[in-house]
């Protein structure tokens, strides 16, 4: 048969051999490249996700703040007059017998 030879591909770890002495520290310089060329590459990709996390919930804050009426000081502050009068009404209602009740102990007690 004509059968084409097939390529197999294994993968093959990189080994890289560095000569290093702790007599005199030659090589290490390299050694210290080596580890840290992974670790460097693996905070860039951490910080590009975060970055890109980030970037989304952004847009999503500013595309919900998009969705909620604008509201005119006007408006606004005639809502909170409003309530602020109604509040103020409350108290006083509140207040009113409490006072009538303190002075009636008073007098009692005179």
């Amino acid at each position: 048969e004509n059968a084409s030879p097939r390529l197999i591909t294994a993968k093959h770890p990189n080994i890289v051999v560095y000569e290093s002495s702790m007599l005199n520290c030659y090589g290490l310089q390299q050694l210290h490249s080596f580890i840290a060329l992974p670790y460097l590459s693996f905070k860039e990709r951490e910080y590009l996700n975060r970055a890109d996390n980030m970037r989304n919930g952004h847009r999503k804050w500013k595309d919900s703040l998009m969705q909620f009426d604008v509201v005119g000081y006007d408006e606004f502050a005639r809502e909170l007059n409003a309530e602020t009068v109604s509040n103020s009404n409350m108290k006083d209602k509140q207040r009113r017998p409490q006072q009538g009740e303190l002075l009636q102990s008073r007098l009692h007690e005179s």
